[in-house]
């Protein structure tokens, strides 16, 4: 969300009023332009700095990047409509996309729904790499490659709108390598432009790069994407480049059970460390991914749905009649019995679930396997985890499993509508044991599959246990994909506890007790000759005496 300026500023022939964000060139405004009968248009003005106004190197990059991004047409990037300045502060206008960054998005979409379904992530990354690959081919006018490469793609520079669009910006350090000689401002050899923790390791090392960096850091907003983790951030730079020379990549499956074995691959093999084992170019790898997107029938009105729903305060309630027509179905009612359900969650299409197999070669699967095996003999804990989740993949192909819903005016006595349900059940932390509220049913523990017979006039709830958590129940129903945050109980500490001390053991059983003799009071002097031995026979005859004498309990 953008900073409502309290006066708007006037700037040329746009009105500046909200700030947007600030970047380490320039301002950025939601501006407006206005004209007759009630026209206005929405744009982004980008905006110089203003104690870099009169820098001419930082002038001359912000009229490269605007003369670059002036180039680019592309459904997929987000259009730069004009270079101009006023009053001598140069400015950049360019296309208003309604919605939020991949940062955002992904973040909420966590905190919300949990781990993202598989096409929901292969569609962002198709059209992350659909736009990747029109600037690695574009051309000069007389038909030359220019041999452009973006150099910062990161979540914040991937731009998801309400409309189910994904858009690639920001190709403010992107660079021509066919122009990079003649061009005085070009790159010096050894400088790092970009975001550390997106970076190639050859492009670390300071060597030529190409745009096979750009896959590199597709391949890493895809993992993170999927996994809702960083890669390779590290508590500092030093650090975070470190982690991205060493380039260890756990298959994303280890965190996200849901992430099946040909994304597993597709990732790994655009994280190759060496950019010849990587998709040489971006759209190999967007074909790789448009087998998961088209399988599963994922659509820009799918995004929509997502976006609206992470965002409901600033759409309003989701528009019906969007999706496909399965997605309306679900949504239908009768006259004696509306619709009383939410709609289905987005990220779970409504469609078979059936992959098929993506053409990979076999280096890049066992590629796969021997980072998923050196992941394991590392993290032994990870170990089960993954096993689950390669049982769930089933190989290369998925396992089949349609929607069946009963359709609207099948008749009135046929009963209510139903539908097969296949959801991950899992939790966070793992290992909660899954039950059915009512009868006790033990399901499993988290994570595993199951698949359920959802009924709109039968409720079925699961609670979930996990010792040192209050148990949580959830609805099994539609909109739902499985997951659940578990609340540690209160007053249960936060560490381990402490095991429990070894018990006592017994004192040793003494070999003879020793019973000392009660003190004698003599009237004489004279020595007394040493007592006998007490005798352990007690006299019948004489009544006992009370003494202190210690007793041997065993």
């Amino acid at each position: 969300m953008g900073v409502v300026l309290p006066q708007p500023i006037r700037f040329g022939k746009y009105t500046l009023f909200e700030r947007i964000g600030r970047g380490g060139m320039a301002d950025v405004f939601k501006a407006r332009i206005q004209g007759p009968a009630g026209f206005e248009r929405v744009f982004v003005v980008k905006r110089i700095l203003p104690h870099l106004s009169d820098d001419p190197q930082f002038t001359r990059m912000f009229i490269e990047e605007a003369k670059m991004s002036a180039r680019l047409s592309h459904p997929n990037i987000v259009q730069v409509f004009e270079l101009g300045a006023v009053g001598g502060e140069y400015f950049i206008a360019m296309e208003y996309v309604r919605g939020r960054d991949l940062s955002e998005a992904a973040r909420v979409l966590w905190a919300k729904m949990g781990p993202p379904q598989p096409d929901f992530s292969a569609y962002v990354g198709r059209e992350m790499c659909r736009a990747l690959n029109y600037a690695h081919e574009l051309t000069a006018d007389d038909g030359a490659t220019l041999g452009m490469i973006h150099r910062d793609v990161s979540p914040s520079n991937v731009m998801l709108s309400f409309d189910g669009l994904v858009k690639l910006l920001d190709f403010g350090i992107a660079k021509a390598l066919g122009g990079e000689q003649q061009d005085e401002g070009a790159t010096q050899r050894g400088m790092l432009k970009g975001k550390f923790a997106y970076m190639a390791p050859e492009q670390t090392q300071g060597s030529d790069v190409d745009r096979r960096i750009d896959i590199f850091a597709a391949g890493i907003v895809l993992h993170e994407l999927l996994t809702g983790r960083r890669l390779f951030k590290g508590e500092n730079d030093l650090q975070t480049v470190e982690k991205v020379r060493q380039c260890d990549v756990p298959p994303p499956s280890l965190q996200n059970p849901l992430c099946p074995q040909e994304l597993d691959a597709i990732v790994l093999r655009a994280l190759a460390p060496d950019r010849n084992d990587r998709f040489q170019s971006a759209s190999e790898m967007a074909d790789a991914l448009d087998d998961i997107v088209h399988a599963t029938r994922f659509q820009p009105t799918h995004m929509s749905q997502v976006m609206r729903e992470l965002f409901p305060t600033e759409m309003g309630e989701p528009r019906p009649g969007t999706g496909s027509m399965r997605v309306q179905a679900t949504q239908t009612g009768t006259a004696s019995r509306p619709n009383t359900q939410q709609q289905r969650s987005p990220t779970i299409p409504p469609v078979s679930r059936s992959v098929s197999v993506i053409k990979l070669t076999p280096a890049h699967a066992e590629l796969a396997g021997r980072r998923a095996k050196a992941f394991y003999r590392r993290n032994p804990v990870w170990a089960t985890a993954a096993l689950l989740a390669v049982a769930f993949a089933g190989g290369a192909i998925w396992t089949r499993s349609s929607v069946r819903v009963v359709p609207h005016g099948a008749g009135v006595g046929e009963g209510a509508r139903t539908m097969k349900l296949p959801l991950m059940l899992d939790s966070d932390p793992p290992g909660a044991d899954v039950y059915v509220v009512g009868t006790g049913e033990q399901l499993g523990r988290t994570p595993f599959k199951k698949e359920f017979e959802w009924n709109e006039d039968q409720r079925t709830i699961l609670g979930f246990r996990l010792g040192g958590f209050e148990e949580t129940t959830h609805e099994v129903r539609p909109t739902w994909n499985g997951y659940v945050r578990l609340k540690r109980a209160a007053g249960r500490p936060t560490v381990k506890p402490l095991d429990p001390p070894p018990q006592a053991q017994p004192p040793p059983q003494p070999e003879a007790p020793v019973i000392p003799p009660p003190p004698v009071v003599t009237t004489t002097p004279a020595p007394q000759p040493a007592p006998a031995p007490p005798s352990t026979r007690r006299n019948p005859g004489k009544k006992p005496r009370k003494t202190n004498d210690l007793v041997n309990p065993f």
